[in-house]
C-alpha cells in the first residue's frame, strides 16, 4: 500500500478485501505541519452505517513519532467477518488530558471474496 499524506479530519475513503490483509500507512499532518505522535494513542473503527454497529478495530502502530508516521491494519480473519452493507470508517489520536482528534474519516468500499 502506499502512504496517504493528509491534514487532521481528512476525509478519505478506504478499499478493502474480504479475507485479505489491509495494511495502510499514514503520514499524518494538522494544519500544514507534521502531527507529533508522542504521547498519542491511535484508534480506529469501521462502523457499519445503517445502524452504527462495529464491524472491526484496526490494529495500530506508529512508526515515527516526529514525523507523524503510522500504519492501519486488519487481518484476513477481520476483514472477512465485515458486513457487506455501507461501512465508514475513523480514526482518532488519543492523548491524555485532552480532547481527541479526530484525523480521518470516510467510507469502506468492500470487495467480497469470490474464494
Amino acid at each position: 500500500m502506499g502512504v496517504i499524506v493528509f491534514v487532521s479530519a481528512a476525509y478519505s475513503g478506504i478499499s478493502i478485501e474480504q479475507r485479505a490483509c489491509f495494511n495502510l500507512t499514514l503520514s499524518i499532518q494538522k494544519n500544514g505541519s507534521v502531527y507529533n505522535l508522542s504521547g498519542v494513542n491511535l484508534t480506529g473503527v469501521i462502523r457499519r452505517d445503517f445502524d452504527d454497529e462495529l464491524q472491526a478495530v484496526f490494529q495500530t502502530e506508529i512508526l515515527s513519532t516526529g514525523s507523524g508516521i503510522a500504519k492501519i491494519s486488519l487481518d484476513g480473519a477481520t476483514t472477512a467477518a465485515i458486513d457487506l452493507s455501507p461501512c465508514s470508517w475513523d480514526l482518532y489520536a488519543d492523548k491524555e488530558s485532552e480532547c481527541p482528534d479526530k484525523l480521518m474519516y470516510g467510507p469502506v468500499y468492500l470487495t467480497k471474496s469470490r474464494t
